[in-house]
């Protein structure tokens, strides 16, 4: 039996690297780990095991953000769902100054529909995707709306239903001074009764984080009850004083500013801006010509022009989906015209696809080009066949390339 004093230091009779194993196995138990810098960069000394996921990621986010050491604090990394923090700090160790990072692995976000966390490579290559991103980039980014955002003001986007406004809300973040943490895209309408009480009632939730961006997305959707229980919450619990808020929200159809969407402008002192309508904008020819340029890109071939006859038509269009709606336009122009030059006649064939489609969602059976949906698919099939033959000037061949049938099965559709 070992009756040395218990209050006496271990290192006394404990061998370096058995007290060094003692304290790793220790630190890992807690969920902790340790990673230190020399002055050159080169890791030092770490904890992390060689096998452990997610452990090169780790260190080079550490390495990168060096800086942070003597200013202290924390900072957030976030992985395939897993989140870390980082505590740096300087430290002297025999002569040497070291960057440490104490590293926590505070817990595996569960999934939760309608909270996403991600990290900047991630939103980078989200706004990259995006049709927004491939035809307007970066320099779609107010000046004005960024030195607010930086000030700490909320931003609250505003606008039809595609116009950009994500792709704004990430171009904010990925330009501003808090990239290094997370952004946590929070969409209203599709929030389950589960995430709901974990964004209001979680000490895990983003809304007690600090120094984090955080995005709610869609307010428009929010029920009037919930609507009354986040503002509560954004209010009471200062969250624009802890972290930068975005918040958007769509116009109601035929335009307008949503209730909920001024009230939350309001209350919260946002500094409010509108994302511009494709149409609003103008020159859609021209941004669809853009997009084909990237599509053509991909597929190796010759990126088609747009005849001054086919742009005038895309000019004229409504654009009711805005940047959405002209990815698609961009992609099936691509797939009927290949690299030759867009046509007039090419042009009309798919936005009568895109009316089609506009018809039978959003309008009522009262017009006469309405398609009523309540009834037999036999008989949905027919008008809609109709209804692009009628658009097309009643030319059946290239009524039947854009349904992507036969003419035997058209003719068999409208008999």
């Amino acid at each position: 039996m070992d009756n040395r004093d218990a209050n006496s230091p271990a290192v006394n009779y404990l061998a370096p690297d058995s007290l060094q194993g003692l304290l790793v196995g220790a630190l890992a138990d807690a969920g902790i780990d340790i990673i230190a810098f020399d002055s050159d960069a080169s890791v030092a000394f770490t904890t992390l095991a060689s096998t452990q996921e997610h452990r090169d990621a780790l260190i080079q986010y550490a390495r990168n953000h060096r800086d942070q050491a003597s200013a202290g604090g924390r900072l957030l990394f976030t992985r395939d769902r897993k989140l870390f923090t980082l505590y740096p700090r300087k430290q002297d160790v025999g002569g040497h100054a070291l960057d440490v990072f104490t590293v926590r692995h505070r817990h595996t976000t569960t999934v939760r529909p309608g909270i996403d966390w991600l990290n900047a490579k991630e939103v980078r290559i989200d706004f990259e995707q995006s049709a927004f991103g491939i035809i307007e980039g970066e320099a779609a980014l107010s000046p004005l709306v960024l030195t607010s955002y930086e000030h700490n003001t909320p931003v609250m986007l505003e606008g039809e239903a595609g116009s950009g406004k994500d792709q704004i809300a990430e171009l904010l973040y990925l330009s501003g001074s808090l990239s290094h943490q997370p952004f946590v895209r929070i969409s209203c309408d599709i929030l389950n009764d589960r995430s709901w009480h974990h964004l209001l009632k979680s000490a895990d939730s983003p809304l007690y984080q600090t120094d984090m961006t955080i995005y709610i997305r869609r307010l428009h959707a929010l029920e009037e009850r919930r609507h009354r229980e986040l503002l509560a919450t954004l209010r009471e619990g200062a969250l624009t004083e802890r972290c930068r808020v975005i918040l958007s929200g769509n116009d109601i159809p035929g335009g307008g500013e949503c209730d909920a969407v001024a009230q939350c402008a309001e209350q919260l002192n946002c500094a409010v801006c509108i994302a511009p309508s494709v149409r609003e904008q103008g020159d859609a020819a021209r941004r669809v010509e853009r997009y084909l340029a990237r599509l053509a890109q991909e597929f190796e071939m010759e990126a088609p022009s747009i005849e001054h006859d086919a742009a005038a038509i895309l000019d004229a269009y409504s654009w009711p989906r805005n940047y959405a709606q002209l990815r698609e336009v961009a992609e099936r122009l691509l797939i009927l015209g290949g690299d030759a030059p867009v046509s007039k006649e090419n042009a009309n064939a798919v936005l009568a696809q895109e009316n089609v489609i506009r018809s039978g969602v959003f309008s009522s059976p009262a017009l006469e080009t309405d398609l009523y949906i309540l009834r037999p698919l036999a008989d949905t099939e027919r008008d809609i066949a109709q209804l692009v033959v009628d658009h097309l000037g009643g030319n059946k061949t290239k009524a039947a390339d854009v349904l992507g049938i036969s003419r035997t099965t058209l003719w068999r559709l409208l008999r």
